[in-house]
């Protein structure tokens, strides 16, 4: 990445990096921020929160999609008929091993998609970010 390259992308790919190496729990702004040649300043500039970078990178994490996709498609089947058989609520739980931020953002998504046609409710733990 040079020092040319738009500021997003010089900040994702020192996230990229960074998460996949250490975790994304185990990685702080600073570091990132670092890490991309940038004052933490910019980086907030850019990505308003530790929560906004992380959502941003998990977004382009294809395993992630795949795992939206596959979950709305499960649900998308099945809501209606749950519904036409009188249910008066589905829950849905989702959990990851090693941290909750896919979790969270999973269940952000997925009540977001759902919101226009169900009543949704969700509870997560807070991310608890450095």
């Amino acid at each position: 990445m040079t020092e040319r390259a738009p500021m997003a992308e010089r900040i994702m790919a020192a996230a990229d990096r960074l998460f996949y190496q250490k975790g994304i729990r185990a990685v702080g702004v600073d570091t990132v921020a670092a890490e991309a040649g940038i004052s933490k300043r910019s980086l907030y500039d850019t990505f308003p929160s530790k929560d906004a970078l992380v959502a941003a990178y998990l977004r382009q994490q294809a395993e992630v999609a795949q795992m939206l996709g596959d979950i709305r498609h499960f649900l998308d089947a099945w809501l209606g008929a749950l519904a036409r058989d009188h249910r008066s609520y589905v829950t849905v739980a989702i959990g990851c091993t090693g941290g909750q931020h896919r979790s969270v953002y999973l269940v952000e998504q997925l009540a977001d998609i759902f919101a226009s046609q169900w009543t949704t409710l969700k509870r997560h733990r807070e991310l608890d970010v450095a």
